[in-house]
């Protein structure tokens, strides 16, 4: 079984889907996409994808980047998921800049 309070490849589609959008994930997910997110997993991806961005400008203090590594390795179900995370920051910042 999957740890809840892991990040999957699945609830990253999902993140993604929403474009991030918290309000949208709440108005418009499905019952099964809902009971997929423990408390708090929403909130972490945000913080996970600021801090890589902070990370990848070289922004952050030494102490700041180790720390977010050590965030990210402990939050993934699997190295698949973390690679998709990595995509996702990259699809995610040219949404952005598209708009």
């Amino acid at each position: 079984m999957i740890e809840t309070n892991k990040i999957t490849v699945e609830k990253l589609e999902i993140y993604w889907d929403c474009r991030g959008d918290g309000d949208h994930f709440a108005r418009s997910a499905k019952e099964k996409e809902r009971k997929l997110f423990s408390n708090g997993e929403w909130r972490l991806i945000d913080e996970l994808l600021s801090d890589y961005a902070l990370v990848k400008r070289n922004l952050a203090a030494e102490q700041y980047e180790q720390a977010f590594y050590e965030k990210l390795e402990a939050s993934f179900y699997d190295h698949e998921a973390k690679e998709r995370f990595y995509e996702l920051c990259d699809e995610m910042e040219d949404w952005r800049g598209s708009r």
